[in-house]
């Protein structure tokens, strides 16, 4: 065999195992792609943003009916396709924002509970010699809806307040000049706020 035989023989035998291989990934390939799914599976995340968004507004005194229905009419109009919306629940108090909505689509209903919960476990004051001020410190649980909280910040309505993760909870120092009671605030990585009011 000359070596141009060789050549196109090679050559038809690799042109035979590329078609071959296509034909293959072609019978492998779904014929249709579900456009439906896609939108959705996005549809839900930019709803639980919205809800989540509307419950961190609310967590700060806003009411919560009046923004979500205000931040529906824009979104509408632009992507979000929501037929009816039924506020189930709204919780704004001590140790608790929570809320939940059920949004009725083109693809069927979503519920969300969106919620930071935050509870004081143990909690002791001592008179810091060196600076003169008081310090109550506490032992904080805190829970929400996405399994665990990701990264809460918290602060005091009256004093320099320093925290720290310790694998199960947080351990919160508030420095106060006087001992008189204040108001904890913890503030999750969605901006969604809950307040406690500590006597030390």
């Amino acid at each position: 065999m000359s070596r141009g035989q060789l050549y196109t023989t090679t050559t038809l035998v690799i042109a035979t195992l590329v078609v071959a291989a296509t034909i293959m990934a072609v019978a492998f390939t779904p014929s249709h792609i579900p456009v439906a799914g896609v939108e959705s599976v996005l549809l839900r995340g930019q709803l639980y943003t919205l809800t989540v968004n509307t419950l961190a507004y609310a967590s700060r005194g806003g009411d919560f009916k009046t923004f979500l229905s205000q931040q529906l009419a824009k979104a509408s109009k632009a992507y979000i396709p929501v037929k009816q919306v039924d506020v189930k629940e709204v919780s704004i108090k001590q140790g608790l924002s929570k809320c939940t909505v059920e949004y009725r689509t083109p693809y069927g209903t979503e519920k969300f509970t969106v919620y930071l919960q935050v509870k004081i476990l143990d909690k002791r004051t001592r008179l810091d010699s060196t600076t003169g001020l008081y310090v109550v410190e506490l032992n904080v649980e805190a829970s929400c809806d996405q399994y665990y909280p990701k990264k809460i910040h918290f602060y005091s309505s009256t004093g320099k307040t320093s925290y720290k993760w310790t694998g199960q909870y947080y351990k919160v120092a508030v420095y106060l000049q006087e001992k008189k009671k204040f108001t904890l605030y913890a503030v999750d990585w969605r901006n969604i706020r809950v307040y406690i009011e500590v006597n030390p």
